[in-house]
């Protein structure tokens, strides 16, 4: 959804919304959760170009190991 987004506008969306809203298919109607059942955090920078999608892992906390582990993924254009 984030690639299929950027394709089409040119730039990573400023956050989830832009991808779930009425009326509009990038392929994503639902927040993600990780699996954990948190809603995955979206950080973008300000001109859309470096994405980050991300989870806190179990503890929701920053940091952590094993479980608590935080996992990303960075996308840039």
């Amino acid at each position: 959804s984030l690639e299929k987004y950027a394709s089409e506008v040119g730039r990573y969306p400023s956050d989830w919304s832009k991808l779930t809203e009425a009326g509009v298919d990038f392929g994503l109607h639902l927040v993600p959760f990780d699996p954990w059942e948190i809603e995955y955090h979206y950080q973008t920078d300000s001109f859309g170009m470096h994405a980050r999608v991300f989870t806190l892992g179990c503890d929701g906390e920053p940091g952590g190991v094993e479980q608590d582990a935080d996992v990303s993924v960075e996308l840039r254009r």
